[in-house]
């Protein structure tokens, strides 16, 4: 006598390339047969399963199957855990001249984060500290989500500061005495001072004439009330 050996059959098994959203959970690790085949009413015994991580990257995609009859070639691929979309918008801001920023905030305004996730980086604004529009920026990350900044502006404001002319007399054929004032509402910054001079209704006979603001001014960054 003899023997009949009965070999195992060569079959190749490619897993699918699959993907998902970071924060999904993982779609079913299917394969193909890409040489050879199964004979009828067999099964493949395992399963597929891929490296463990949930953070963006791709993970290689491993194999358990088997069946003794056959002899299995397999052929990785990958799961690819993407960026997720996420867009953040900074908060419109202002302060008066003088004062200092307020804190600079945004919302998520389209997406959300994940259950413990936090951005790296902040908010900043454009330098600059006279009365305009400041345009905010951002340094904020994550390295699992994909974001998309929409800006805003810190805008200063001006300083409202009133001031009230001092009373003055003269006797006719007199010079004119200086014409001074005083502010009775609000205050200057830092080093900041007034420039030009008051006026005063024309005349030079005996009356009341009505003193006026002139040219007195404390330039762009002050709203002056006289």
């Amino acid at each position: 006598s003899n023997n009949l050996s009965i070999t195992q059959k060569g079959i190749t098994i490619t897993a699918a390339v699959k993907t998902k959203v970071y924060g999904e959970v993982d779609p079913e690790l299917t394969y193909t047969i890409t040489t050879g085949s199964i004979e009828n009413g067999d099964v493949l015994s395992g399963s597929l399963s891929r490296v463990a991580g949930e953070n963006v990257r791709d993970y290689a995609i491993s194999s358990t199957l088997s069946n003794d009859n056959y002899d299995i070639s397999f052929v990785s691929n990958n799961l690819s855990i993407t960026q997720k979309e996420i867009t953040i918008t900074a908060a419109a801001k202002t302060k008066v001249y003088g004062e200092a920023d307020p804190e600079l905030t945004y919302t998520i305004t389209a997406g959300s984060l994940e259950n413990g996730d936090v951005f790296t980086g902040g908010l900043s604004r454009v330098t600059g500290e006279n009365v305009g529009d400041y345009i905010i920026s951002s340094t904020l990350s994550n390295d699992n989500y994909n974001i998309t900044f929409v800006s805003n502006n810190l805008s200063i404001t001006q300083r409202v500061v009133i001031i009230s002319a001092d009373a003055k007399t003269k006797i006719v054929g007199e010079a004119d005495p200086e014409l001074t004032y005083a502010i009775t509402q609000g205050n200057l910054v830092t080093t900041d001072n007034f420039s030009g001079n008051l006026t005063r209704e024309l005349g030079e006979t005996i009356g009341v004439y009505v003193i006026q603001q002139g040219n007195v001014s404390l330039g762009l960054n002050y709203a002056i009330t006289f």
